[in-house]
Parts: C-alpha cells; sequence; structure tokens
C-alpha cells in the first residue's frame, strides 16, 4: 500500500508541474512578455487586480485637451489590449457638489479601499488655462468600476496644520500625479507640486535666481548648467524659476480630501532630473520630479518617479526609505543619482513614465504599466506631423512590462519596450 502511494504521489507531482503548478522561482526564466504597446494612444495608466479576478485599469483620454479619463476590464493583462467595455468615468461634466474640473485631465489612479472604488486625478481649475492642476478624489460604491456610478467627493487640500501654510497652502498650486497608500497603519499622500521662487517659500532667504532653497539646502538650477553629467555640451542652458517638487503627507480613508504634514521629499537635483536632454518640448528648462508611485516589496519601500520633460527625456528615477519611523522627513529616502528606467532606441520606445504597479496572473511577478511613445520626437497627429508641445501629442501608449529583482533588494526594470 505504501508504494503503491508513493507512485501516486510522484505520478501526481509530475502531473502538477507538466501543467505549470510549479513555484514561481522555477519559471523566473519564463517571464511574462507584453505586446508594446498594450494599448494605443492612451497614457497615464493605473491598473488594479481586483478579488473578482479582473484588471482594472484607468487612464486618460489624449484626444479633445485630455477631456476624459476612462476605464476598462479584462480577465488578463493581455486582455486588455483590446477591451470592449472602455468607458468615460470622469469628465468636464461630472462636476458635482461644488467641485469644478474643467478638463486637462492627468495622472489617474485607481484604488479599491475598505469596500470602496477610489480614483485620484488631477484637473485644471479653469477653462481656459491647463495651468491650475489641482488635486481630486472621486469615489465608486458600486462593485464594478466600469458600470458604476462615480461621485466626484472634491478637491484634496492641505489642512491649517500643515507646515507650509504661512506661505501659501503646497497643494494651492500646479500640482501632478497624486497617490495614496497605506504603510504601517498610516496612509500617506503623494504628489508632485510646482514651486517658483517668490510663489512657495521653504525658507525665508529663498531669491529669484533660479535656485531653490529646501531645508537650509541651496539646489542650484542644473538646467541652466553649460554641461551635462556627461561631459556633452548643453545646448538648451537657460535659467529656469521653476521647480516641481515630490510632497508628501498624512491622510485618511474617511476623508481623503484633506492631507496634513505636507512636507516635500525629493527636489530635482541631477541634470537627467532638470530637462537639459530635452530636445523637442517647447516648455522646457522645468527642474521636474512628477507622478511619484509607491512599490513595496518584502520590508522595503521605494518610490519610483517619473522626472524631466514629457519628451524622450522622461525618465524615472527611485527612491528607498531608509527610515521607516519618519516618512515624512526628506533625510528618511535615498535618491537614485542616475535614472532606472529610459528611452531605449533599440526597442524603439522613448520618455517612459507615469507608472503603476500590479501582479500578473498568477501572482508571481511584478509587473509594471507605464506611457511611453513609439517614435522619437513629438508629434501632433498620426500623419507624423512635427511639433513642440508634447501635451498636444496624441501618440503616447500605454505599456506592461514584467520585473523582477536584484540580489541589493532593488526592481530590475530592464530595457524600456523589451522582454530583458
Amino acid at each position: 500500500m505504501k508504494k503503491i502511494l508513493k507512485i501516486f504521489t510522484a505520478a501526481l507531482f509530475v502531473l502538477v508541474s507538466s501543467a505549470g503548478l510549479f513555484s514561481c522561482k522555477e519559471e523566473v526564466e519564463n517571464i511574462p512578455a507584453y505586446p508594446g504597446p498594450l494599448v494605443k494612444r492612451r497614457s497615464d495608466p493605473s491598473v488594479v487586480k481586483h478579488a473578482d479576478g479582473k484588471y482594472y485599469l484607468v487612464h486618460t483620454y489624449d484626444y479633445g485637451s485630455w477631456s476624459e479619463i476612462k476605464i476598462r476590464s479584462a480577465v488578463s493583462i493581455y486582455r486588455l489590449r483590446s477591451s470592449s467595455d472602455e468607458k468615460t468615468i470622469i469628465s468636464s461634466s461630472t462636476a458635482t457638489d461644488g467641485a469644478v474640473p474643467y478638463g486637462y485631465f492627468f495622472g489617474p489612479e485607481l484604488k479599491f479601499i475598505e469596500g470602496q472604488w477610489f480614483l485620484f486625478f488631477t484637473a485644471s481649475e479653469s477653462s481656459s488655462s491647463s495651468w491650475t492642476q489641482r488635486p481630486f478624489v472621486a469615489v465608486c460604491d458600486d462593485s464594478d468600476p466600469v458600470n458604476g456610478t462615480w461621485k466626484i467627493l472634491g478637491k484634496i487640500q492641505g489642512v491649517k496644520e500643515s507646515e507650509f501654510h504661512d506661505y501659501n497652502n503646497a497643494i494651492e498650486t500646479y500640482s501632478l500625479g497624486p497617490t495614496v497608500f497605506e504603510y504601517d497603519g498610516q496612509w500617506y499622500f503623494m504628489y508632485a507640486g510646482r514651486v517658483e521662487d517668490g510663489n512657495v517659500k521653504f525658507d525665508e532667504d529663498q531669491i529669484a535666481d533660479g535656485s531653490l532653497t529646501v531645508n537650509g539646502k541651496v539646489y542650484e538650477d542644473l538646467s541652466k548648467s553649460t554641461m551635462t553629467s556627461y561631459g556633452t555640451a548643453n545646448t538648451n542652458a537657460e535659467t529656469s524659476v521653476n521647480w516641481q517638487c515630490i510632497f508628501i503627507g498624512k491622510t485618511s480613508p474617511s476623508d481623503f480630501t484633506k492631507v496634513t504634514e505636507l512636507t516635500i521629499v525629493s527636489v530635482p537635483e541631477y541634470d537627467w532630473e532638470c530637462g537639459i536632454y530635452s530636445k523637442h518640448c517647447d516648455n522646457k528648462f522645468n527642474n521636474t520630479d512628477d507622478a511619484p508611485q509607491a512599490l513595496i516589496h518584502g520590508n522595503d519601500l521605494f518610490v519610483v518617479f517619473s522626472a524631466s520633460d514629457i519628451d524622450e527625456s522622461y525618465c524615472m528615477g527611485i527612491m528607498k526609505c531608509t527610515d521607516k519611523s519618519n516618512l515624512l522627513s526628506m533625510s528618511s529616502w535615498n535618491k537614485s543619482s542616475a535614472p532606472v528606467f529610459e528611452s531605449d532606441s533599440s526597442y524603439q520606445t522613448y520618455g517612459p513614465g507615469s507608472c503603476s504597479f500590479t501582479k500578473d496572473e498568477d501572482d508571481c511577478y511584478d509587473v509594471m504599466f507605464y506611457t511611453a511613445r513609439c517614435q522619437y520626437g513629438l508629434s501632433l497627429a498620426s500623419d507624423g506631423t512635427t511639433g513642440t508641445d508634447a501635451y498636444a501629442d496624441k501618440n503616447r501608449a500605454v505599456y506592461a512590462k514584467s520585473f523582477t529583482w536584484k540580489s541589493n533588494g532593488y526592481p530590475d526594470f530592464g530595457r524600456a519596450g523589451g522582454k530583458d
């Protein structure tokens, strides 16, 4: 009887193994690959793998002055490519309860929190300008976020206890890439906020020479440097007074429209963050950190962010939290000195950024969704007409890429557009 049981057990192991139901570690050479681009003419992806077995993907719709946020669903990442249930869930006509987003919808993030669907995004408060971007939050109480009803809860604002309330509320400047995440029982809100000399001050001695002073440290405007860090001439050298930094504060699912203890955790300090490699944008010379996104792996907390202008110079950097007892201190974060994901001409993938993270269908591998272009430079239409306005380029697309982890604990995103 024992001999029969052993034979049965061995046969069962062979059967299970042949069905592909063995450990993720043994399958590392067979990491899933997805077609690139996955979804054309869409951008700023955020994806949730839900308990109902579906992937829900929200993204901006580039046509019509960025006037809509759309959602689609599928039972696999690949099937998101041709999903037929795409619907608009937020548009300029969705404003309710005093919330007045006029369009220019950027950076949506979808979250399922405590039994509700939340959508964080930025939109313009002016019908005539795209430069009045502020963060908003919407909610859907239905189980199905595609066919359910979405309601805008309002604009996200820093409360009076915020560190910067004496200088003007930090969120009352140009804002992008809102995100929330929970860590060690506390919910945090992060976003990228525009800082200009004479607008939001962080030290009283700040002067309008293009530099920025934060916590007593002076950050020089690298966009006016005559040389890049690679030893080549910076033909774009020009003084900028615009800085876009990454902010963090505390929030709660009970009221995501309120944020406390706002502080800066990243200031553009390397040339790849400062737009000096931008060749096509007419809004060059912005020192820009953008679109932060938390990535938790084991006991490690990372924030992956985008940087530079949104042409082929757009890229991604990473910060690791080194003091988890105080996420609100800049000294608690260690930022990479070089990009961790950037344009790759070998795969004709340019300007990757605005990422989101999920797991593959078998929960074996981490998957990053991101935005990129499949052509160098900027075009205004499908006929290839050239231009310099990155926001008028309708040819950004959504990509998906599985990735692994290095021995030092950092993610290995590989090359943009490729499996490797």
